[in-house]
C-alpha cells in the first residue's frame, strides 16, 4: 500500500488509526455500476459498501455519494496493511513519522521533556528523529492550530499552553498565531481536583484558553473558534512555513492525564499517566 501520493494529513491519519484497527485491501469486483468503497468485519460479520459517482480517492472527500450497503459479501484474498510498511514510507529524505507512548508519571513543567524520550510501542527511542525536528523548528517563527471536540477543561487547556510554552522558551520559537477549534458542547461531570472538572459554560473555557495564551506564551491575537463541526481526530500542527510538525494525540491532549497531586508551594502540579499514546508526523 503505497502512501507517499497521499496528502500529508491523511497519510499521519491512516498511521494512527493502524495502531487501533486492522487493515487490509483486496482486490473486489464491481455489482454492474456499483464499485466497492469499503469493507467493515464485525467478527464473522462482514458489511461491504457500494456506490455510483463516489469519491474513492483518499482526501477530505472520501466516500461521498450515494453508497449502498451488502451484508456478508464475498471477499477476495486479503492482504493485510502491515504497520511497520507505512512508518518506513512516512520516513523519507523531507519527511519522518513514528509513534510515542508516554509511561510515566510527571510535572506539568516536565511533559514536554518527557514526550522527547518517549519511547514507541517496540520500545525504540527517538531522539535522533527529535533532533530533527528541532533543527527544523528552533528559533523559528510558527503558526498553531489545534482541533479538539473534546478540550473542556482547565486541565486539557494548561496541558496545550505548556507545551507552547517550552516550544517558545526551551526552542526560542516565536509563535506568530494560534487557531483553536473546540466544540460548544460541555459534558460536565465531578473530580476530585477542579482543575479535572469540565468547565460550565464554553464561553469560560474559550476565555480562559485566550488569557493563558496571552500570559504564559505572549499571544495576544489567538482565534478561538467554537461551534463548527469538529472531526473526532485531535489535531495539532506546527508549521513555520517551510517545515511543519503535526501531532496527534491519542484520546486528545489531555484524555488519559489526571491530577495526582497538587503542591501548594510554588503551585506545582504534578500529573498521573493513565494512557499515552500519539502519532508525531513530521514534514
Amino acid at each position: 500500500m503505497d502512501i507517499n501520493s497521499y496528502p500529508f494529513d491523511v497519510q499521519s491519519l491512516l498511521n494512527q488509526l493502524t495502531t487501533q484497527y486492522r487493515f487490509a485491501v483486496c482486490s473486489h469486483p464491481t455489482h454492474g455500476a456499483y464499485k466497492p468503497l469499503l469493507a467493515l468485519r464485525y467478527k464473522d460479520e462482514w458489511r461491504t459498501f457500494y456506490g455510483t459517482e463516489i469519491q474513492r480517492s483518499f482526501g477530505s472527500d472520501w466516500g461521498e455519494g450515494q453508497l449502498y450497503e451488502k451484508k456478508n459479501d464475498t471477499l477476495g484474498e486479503l492482504k493485510t496493511v502491515k504497520r511497520e510498511e507505512l512508518l518506513k514510507q512516512l520516513k523519507t529524505k523531507d519527511t519522518l513519522g513514528f509513534d510515542a507512548r508516554l509511561k510515566a508519571d510527571c510535572m506539568l513543567s516536565e511533559l514536554f521533556q518527557l514526550l522527547q524520550t518517549s519511547k514507541d510501542s517496540n520500545e525504540k527511542e527517538h531522539k535522533e528523529d527529535w533532533n530533527h525536528i528541532q533543527k527544523a523548528i528552533e528559533g523559528k517563527e510558527i503558526s498553531v492550530s489545534y482541533t479538539d471536540r473534546y478540550l473542556m477543561t482547565p486541565l486539557g487547556c494548561m496541558l496545550l499552553v505548556r507545551f507552547l510554552q517550552c516550544l517558545k522558551d526551551q526552542w526560542g520559537c516565536r509563535i506568530k498565531d494560534v487557531e483553536v477549534h473546540l466544540s460548544q458542547k460541555i459534558d460536565y461531570k465531578d473530580e476530585k481536583y477542579a482543575v479535572n472538572e469540565p468547565f460550565e459554560y464554553f464561553e469560560d473555557r474559550d476565555h480562559f484558553l485566550t488569557e493563558a495564551l496571552t500570559q504564559c506564551c505572549g499571544v495576544n491575537n489567538a482565534n478561538i473558534q467554537s461551534g463548527q463541526y469538529i472531526a473526532h481526530e485531535r489535531d495539532l500542527k506546527i508549521s513555520t512555513g517551510t517545515y511543519s510538525l503535526c501531532i496527534r494525540p491519542d484520546a486528545g491532549i489531555s484524555q488519559g492525564w489526571t491530577p495526582q497531586s497538587i503542591q501548594r508551594a510554588g503551585s506545582r502540579l504534578q500529573l498521573r499517566r493513565q494512557l499515552g499514546r500519539g502519532c508525531l508526523p513530521f514534514q
